[in-house]
């Protein structure tokens, strides 16, 4: 152990992805086995068995040499690391070897250091082999890594004494080697254990503090320290983007506030020709070992400042660093930004330079402005964008891309010349059609999209087009659906044969060994997008200006099949419980890729579904009549709580936008309404009821409105769902019972009916109408509603004097249906006088409508023994004006209102003769044109008949003979010429009765 130098080599920076370098340095398991790996392994089984557990230390340099094969992740066995992290012995004796040394290390003694080092190497393998987080979690817990190593580094670069080791750079460099194998293992990334966050972000902090002396330190004369020091902080970037945005935005934000130096020095080490670093030897180092240092450097500013592709991360955090960035590439009259120009031009280094301007530019409206106006950066991303710069096939793949992304913000930002978009149209409509990678793909899509909605011509043709899209479609479809588990499952037997065929075109199909590789996407999309959006926006733009044969055909496409594979799988349809399949109970919930279909995507899919709905119904209507079909299983999802939750998340970034919940309910009740507006039989809207009713969508539409929409956005999902009550006695116990559960349904409810939106609240009187007529069984949850916490019933007295009359019509029809119950109700009129005066009042409103419901309501509350006779009385005159009203409804409801206060009330019989009521009810039943009105007049006379008074009136106008005559006429019929034999019948007892006066 006497010689100093690494036996690792430096870390040479890869342009794709700087973690790569690290790999090599602690290779993970599920690597490739490699030539001699054999040999390897069976060396280090024999190296295990030279170590000597049992002995009372590891003093030996040969058993720790034996050690540091036997872990190494390449050479070993998975039992090797498992059997050692359970061993309490050697744990213990790494603790303690690691406690002493690292003292003697402070002390300037070699010996410590000697000891300290394959320690490390030990501690470093172990954590590399990633065999078992819960382990590797509890041993790092033991021995306080990484923190602890970072303290001893820290002590070190403060210790004159120490710095002064010819030893010193080696045993930092091997200290952040070890922290850095830390940030990458599984062990700091558990986001189920607090502790383990909680360390990650104690370490982040304190390596934060400690960077820029390590990058700094004049010792580090061939800047080993320097590289594994950027190696360290690209890695922890990386990692940070992929957990809680409450551990990683954090560390982000201090980065800003407290380590503003630290980014000067990424900056300036990543473009300057000669790095701007401290040491002896710089001079002397070549001009190859100057770039790999200042392409480290460069990594590491594209890992603080790269957007992160999933929207639940620390994106916010992120993008002020890159706005940070930007602004300082703009400081000093843009000089730092030509130099970082001029690298651009470097094929080793363009990509990166490509990924800072990409960040800096969705970060910073001013860098894009100011980008926008240099004319070498138009033509450089054009030459990138076509492949022109010499690099390997990944990098040049993903330049592509990110030259796209630049050139569509670009684009938004700037004012190009004509010529000039014009050939960035040519550009991406070549690459789309052309290119067979399916991101390049959607990255022109996405430029074509953004082109055309700028107002740029962009002329698409469909035998181009059609084929580009459906490729990229059908690869993501067939990717999704083997690693998620969706899309066949979702599709109605019906189009079987179809998605079979498309399948044997998938298997068919070659496929690279770069498939998978290619199909993740590297960038987080300008502005929020996803990378399906630019491709549904162009077919929904190549459908609308096609003929109506390919618009018909499409409905039966492989890529309309397609679509319903990936989209669904992206929105994780049907994922109601456990996230995926395979996932344990209680995992979390899948929620949505919105790096694959966005938001607004998300929109535009529906927008294409309603799109081809009005072009193909028979599609939409047979998808809708199955409740485990494509279509409803996707509206099921739309509406359910947790999808809209994850969609309002998106609302709160700065991409989101506000409107975009309602925007998607309002298209996902339209694709359910759609079956309304067509000429289609019975039974088939008994089937898409049905349908609707087992997908648990009514409840959903319910919750909606109350939870996640405006009032003035409920307009719609409320009018749906009052369809949909009143068609299916189901769906109104569903309704029903979902309400009645909450709290916060009823109160939504009872506000409905004071808010100023006629449509809503007629369609919630409607709404609560039916379950009052069909379902006494919740009176209750009714009387929660229109009560009050109070019971005072104001909702109702409210209603009655609405400003506009079919709110008092449909309030009347809602309390007469009320008042049809023996429970509850009639007792109200009692306890509420000003309810029944507000009622009696709409008897005489100047709509005909009001009227008319306000009679049969009165009736209603005329046939209960309770309601108070009194005041019901004075209703007798306007019921008897009413008798003569020209609607046939309103004449027959009065005429049953008069009858049950005259059967009910024996004190109001003489009102009804001094009213006339006797003799217009006889006229009214003997000459009325409408035969369901004589039948009620002659049910009413039957009822107040029992009165002596009234029989007596009757008499005297010779109703015998009258009924007589009506009896022996053909006015039974009514006008569809069917007998009315109970209208005859009360006509006889009326006669019997008359006859048997007359006799005594």
């Amino acid at each position: 152990m006497a010689e100093w130098q690494l036996e690792e080599c430096p870390p040479s920076p890869r342009e794709h992805s700087i973690t790569q370098d690290y790999e090599r340095e602690f290779p993970q398991p599920e690597s490739p086995l490699q030539v001699g790996v054999g040999r390897a392994e069976l060396r280090g089984r024999q190296s295990m068995e030279a170590v000597d557990l049992e002995g009372e230390e590891l003093e030996s340099d040969e058993e720790w040499q034996h050690l540091i094969e036997a872990t190494e992740p390449l050479a070993m066995q998975l039992s090797t690391p498992l059997s050692l992290l359970k061993d309490p012995t050697f744990r213990h004796r790494i603790q303690a070897r690691l406690a002493e040394s690292a003292q003697q290390v402070l002390e300037g003694m070699l010996e410590g250091a000697s000891h300290l080092r394959p320690l490390l190497r030990v501690v470093g393998n172990l954590l590399a082999t990633r065999c078992d987080s819960e382990l590797l979690n509890h041993f790092c817990q033991e021995l306080n890594v990484p923190l602890s190593l970072l303290h001893l580094a820290k002590q070190m670069l403060e210790s004159g004494s120490t710095k002064q080791q010819p030893w010193c750079i080696t045993v930092l460099t091997d200290l952040i080697m070890v922290t850095t194998a830390y940030f990458s293992s599984e062990c700091s990334l558990e986001e189920s254990r607090q502790d383990s966050l909680q360390t990650l972000q104690e370490s982040a902090s304190h390596f934060l503090a400690l960077q820029l002396d390590l990058l700094a330190e004049p010792a580090d004369s061939e800047m080993r320290l320097c590289q594994q020091s950027l190696l360290c902080f690209t890695v922890l970037c990386e990692n940070l983007d992929t957990i809680c945005p409450s551990v990683s935005s954090p560390i982000y934000t201090s980065l800003l506030e407290d380590h503003q130096p630290l980014l000067d020095k990424l900056l300036q080490g990543s473009i300057t020709e000669q790095p701007a670093l401290q040491g002896a030897a710089m001079e002397a180092k070549s001009a190859h070992d100057h770039s790999c240092v200042a392409d480290l450097f460069m990594a590491a500013l594209v890992a603080v400042c790269s957007i992160p592709l999933a929207w639940n991360s620390c994106r916010k955090a992120k993008q002020q660093v890159a706005q940070e960035v930007a602004g300082k590439l703009m400081n000093g009259g843009s000089q730092q930004l030509g130099k970082l120009l001029r690298r651009l031009e470097d094929p080793n280094c363009s990509l990166n330079v490509l990924k800072i301007l990409y960040a800096g530019c969705c970060a910073s409206p001013s860098l894009c402005q100011h980008l926008g106006r240099i004319q070498q950066v138009w033509d450089l991303l054009m030459q990138l964008s076509k492949g022109k710069v010499p690099m390997e096939e990944v990098a040049q793949r993903m330049a592509c891309e990110a030259s796209l992304y630049l050139l569509a913000l670009l684009t938004l930002q700037s004012q190009a010349s004509p010529s000039r978009l014009e050939e960035v149209v040519t550009l991406a409509l070549d690459l789309l059609t052309q290119s067979h990678v399916t991101s390049i793909v959607g990255a022109a899509a996405f430029l074509l999209t953004q082109l055309d909605q700028q107002g740029v011509p962009v002329a698409l043709e469909g035998k181009e087009i059609l084929p580009a899209v459906s490729s990229s479609l059908m690869e993501l479809a067939e990717v999704w659906n083997r690693d998620r588990g969706a899309g066949g499952a979702l599709l109605s037997p019906q189009y079987k044969g179809l998605q079979m065929k498309m399948e044997s075109a998938l298997k068919a199909a070659p496929r690279s060994s770069l498939s998978f590789i290619l199909l993740q996407l590297h960038f987080s999309l300008p502005m929020g997008a996803g990378l399906y959006d630019g491709l549904i926006f162009l077919l929904l733009k190549l459908l609308a200006q096609e003929d109506v044969a390919v618009e018909q055909s499409f409905a039966a496409s492989e890529l309309w099949i397609a679509m319903w594979h990936c989209v669904p799988a992206v929105l994780c349809v049907g994922s109601s419980g456990a996230a995926l399949e395979g996932d344990s109970p209680g995992s979390p919930m899948a929620e949505p890729d919105w790096s694959l279909l966005s938001p607004q995507g998300t929109l535009l899919f529906l927008s294409l579904a309603l799109f081809v709905c009005t072009r193909e119904s028979y599609w939409c209507l047979l998808q809708l009549t199955q409740s485990h079909g494509a279509l409803m299983v996707m509206l099921k999802t739309l509406l359910s709580p947790h999808f809209l939750a994850c969609l309002a998340q998106t609302q709160a970034g700065e991409d989101g936008e506000a409107e975009l919940v309602p925007a998607v309910v309002i298209q996902a009740c339209q694709l359910l309404c759609f079956p309304f507006a067509l000429d289609v039989d019975e039974d088939t809207i008994a089937l898409v009821i049905e349908a609707v009713r087992d997908s648990q969508i009514p409840p959903q539409l319910l919750q909606v409105c109350c939870h996640h929409l405006p009032f003035s956005d409920t307009e719609l999902p409320m009018s749906l769902l009052c369809r949909l009550v009143v068609s299916d006695v189901q769906v109104t116990d569903q309704i029903a019972r979902e309400a009645a559960a909450s709290e916060h349904i009823i109160a939504y409810l009872s506000t409905v009916l004071f808010s100023g939106s006629l449509t809503l609240t007629a369609d919630l009187l409607s709404l609560l109408t039916h379950v009052a007529r069909t379902c006494p069984e919740h009176l209750p949850f009714l009387q929660r509603i229109l009560g009050g916490s109070d019971m005072s019933y104001q909702t109702l007295t409210h209603l009655l004097s609405h400003q506009e009359h079919p709110i008092r019509a449909k309030t009347c029809h809602l309390l007469g249906n009320l008042l049809r119950h023996n429970s509850g109700f009639p007792h109200v009129l009692q306890s509420q006088p000003g309810l029944l005066e507000s009622l009696l009042a709409c008897l005489a409103d100047e709509d005909e409508t009001v009227c008319k419901a306000a009679s049969f309501a009165v009736g209603n509350a005329a046939y209960h023994v309770s309601s108070p006779a009194g005041t019901l009385g004075r209703a007798v005159p306007r019921l008897t004006q009413l008798l003569s009203d020209r609607q046939a409804k309103t004449r027959c409801n009065a005429a049953s209102a008069l009858g049950n206060l005259g059967r009910c009330s024996a004190e109001l019989g003489e009102l009804l003769i001094e009213s006339g009521v006797p003799r217009i009810l006889l006229e009214v039943a003997c000459r009325d044109p409408q035969a369901s009105v004589r039948e009620g007049a002659l049910v009413a006379l039957c009822a107040v008949s029992q009165h002596p008074g009234i029989q007596q009136v009757l008499l005297s106008l010779r109703a015998g003979d009258q009924l007589a005559a009506l009896a022996s006429s053909d006015t039974w019929l009514t006008t569809r010429g069917s007998p009315r034999p109970s209208a005859a019948r009360h006509c006889q007892k009326l006669i019997q009765l008359l006859t048997s006066l007359q006799s005594t």
